[in-house]
């Protein structure tokens, strides 16, 4: 579906797609390091930076959960104006500056691409309930169904 192409651009359902946001909860976040990786990683293949890159939302429960911040931390070394992200904890250490709670309307306006565009696509990793009240968020937004793609929705 999220497709590389030849030229290292990346289309889905026939879209061209510049504007990448991963959604994750939990251990939605292996799938989404994954995609991050190799959408940072075809940067690197392209003889000029597109406009656009990669934004993402992760929550957890604790600190202790954001095993994969340090592979989202060098991917950010190499692109640093193509991958921004945020961390959203339910409980959060002492001197937590980032999210804390869940994620809301406001935390995917003001941290993922929005408005929906055409030239974007919106990837959604985690537990059902997590994606089923992420995909209530993302109607409530404005995000068309055909610019979001929801693993708990995949036959």
């Amino acid at each position: 579906k999220l497709v590389k192409q030849p030229d290292s651009t990346w289309c889905y359902h026939g879209r061209k797609i510049k504007k990448l946001s991963l959604l994750c909860g939990g251990t939605g976040l292996a799938p989404a390091v994954q995609i991050a990786r190799a959408y940072i990683n075809s940067l690197a293949e392209l003889p000029e930076l597109p406009e656009g890159g990669l934004k993402i939302v992760y929550a957890a429960e604790a600190h202790g959960d954001l095993a994969f911040v340090t592979a989202f931390d060098n991917l950010k070394v190499r692109f640093p104006k193509h991958l921004n992200y945020y961390l959203v904890l339910n409980r959060p250490p002492a001197g937590w500056v980032q999210g804390i709670g869940f994620v809301d309307l406001d935390c995917i306006r003001r941290n993922l691409w929005f408005p929906p565009s055409d030239d974007h696509l919106l990837v959604m990793c985690g537990p059902p309930i997590f994606e089923s009240i992420m995909c209530k968020n993302l109607a409530t937004l404005g995000y068309p169904g055909e610019q979001i793609y929801s693993f708990a929705a995949d036959p």
